[in-house]
């Protein structure tokens, strides 16, 4: 059975006990019936992934995403952090909320951040150690709010709403952040072919909503070969950038609904091998499906989902 390997944190492969090579978020190939694989990662503080792969009957499982490809299986290894060493308090806050609010940061192997008041307890888990974090707050329309900013390579930022219940209301990650009475300002740089830099403005108030999205590209659409184009037309849509620019003047007045007849696709792949190399694949949380996309003088004319 053809299985495919994808992750997100390289990670050594070995099938059988044996050594096979090396997995990343770009596609390995392996040829099992059944087997038991072991991926270990790179990163000494994330614990290895066993799974046992049986072609008749392959099921997710806590640590392993399988996606069926039909015609394949797609493996995605889930990593979590390993305990490691002892507690180690990183940083203590008190807020003057109108209950007061007493967060703890702290370090054992990864970060945890816990919040509590005389009515609640909630408690945050990291997925990487803390060595910078950040708080902002404000009070808007009768509703208080806590921005923890934890600063680890990319930038993860975490809101809770403090009333009777400790609520989590916002999680993001990005590249550059900036908070202004009750709006937070982020930028996040893809690493697309186009390059996208995309800006929002969260609003804390009566809710948390987005007040506005900028999508902008480093690089031109008509810079690229057309066989990236479907590439970076799905980027676009995956982004909510500017679809209309890929698309010929026939196809121009139904930019709008890419967005809905694609559906929520968390990622683009070349097609495994046993597929037409003139499709692409979309991948979901729980499926993938195959587009076949035709182009026109440098532009999308018609796109077919299999």
């Amino acid at each position: 059975m053809f299985c495919y390997l994808s992750s997100a944190t390289p990670c050594a492969v070995k099938v059988n006990g044996e050594f096979v090579g090396k997995a990343t978020v770009n596609l390995s190939f392996l040829d099992l019936e059944q087997a038991f694989l072991e991926f270990v990662p790179l990163d000494q503080a994330l614990a290895p992934v066993c799974y046992f792969f049986d072609k008749k009957q392959p099921v997710s499982t806590k640590n392993m995403q399988i996606i069926d490809l039909y015609g394949g299986f797609l493996l995605a290894p889930k990593f979590i952090r390993q305990s490691q060493g002892e507690l180690k308090i990183f940083a203590k806050k008190t807020f003057s909320f109108t209950r007061p609010l007493y967060v703890t940061c702290f370090n054992q192997g990864d970060g945890k951040i816990f919040l509590s008041h005389e009515r609640d307890v909630f408690i945050e888990n990291t997925p990487f150690s803390l060595t910078d974090v950040r708080f902002e707050s404000c009070s808007v329309l009768g509703k208080e709010y806590l921005l923890i900013i934890c600063v680890s390579g990319k930038t993860v930022i975490y809101g809770y709403e403090i009333g009777e219940k400790i609520t989590p209301v916002f999680k993001n990650v990005c590249d550059g952040y900036g908070f202004d009475g009750n709006l937070l300002h982020l930028l996040e740089n893809k690493n697309d072919l186009l390059r996208h830099v995309v800006s929002t403005t969260w609003e804390f108030g009566g809710s948390v909503k987005v007040k506005s999205c900028t999508v902008t590209a480093k690089r031109v659409a008509y810079s690229l070969p057309d066989a990236l184009i479907p590439y970076a037309f799905f980027e676009e849509v995956l982004v909510s950038g500017d679809v209309e620019k890929f698309l010929t003047p026939r196809l121009k007045p139904r930019a709008s609904e890419f967005k809905e007849f694609l559906g929520d696709f968390t990622a683009i792949l070349p097609p495994p091998h046993f597929k037409n190399d003139d499709l692409v694949t979309l991948v979901y949380v729980d499926k993938v499906a195959y587009a076949k996309v035709f182009v026109v003088g440098g532009q999308v004319d018609n796109v077919i989902l299999e």
